[in-house]
């Protein structure tokens, strides 16, 4: 948009947003998203990220969305069960 008179919001009108994750994150979840870039939105995470449980998804992007993983990844089952 290049009205200098419109409002901030007029502005950002169909636009994604952008997060940027400086921390380590665990994803405890089953079955859980640990970072989703959606509607041309972008995550970025910048330190270790571990999923601990099954079916745990680390990033999923859609619809134009964007995630970046720049710092470790770690995905294990801990709660795993030979069950027969």
């Amino acid at each position: 948009m290049t009205d200098t008179t419109a409002s901030t919001a007029a502005k950002l009108q169909g636009l994604g947003s952008e997060i940027n994750v400086y921390t380590d994150v665990v994803l405890a979840s089953k079955e859980g998203i640990a970072y989703m870039g959606d509607n041309q939105g972008i995550v970025n995470a910048k330190k270790k990220t571990e999923a601990v449980n099954y079916g745990a998804i680390i990033a999923y992007a859609k619809n134009k969305g964007q995630v970046t993983v720049d710092g470790t990844v770690k995905a294990v089952d801990q709660k795993y069960n030979f069950r027969r």
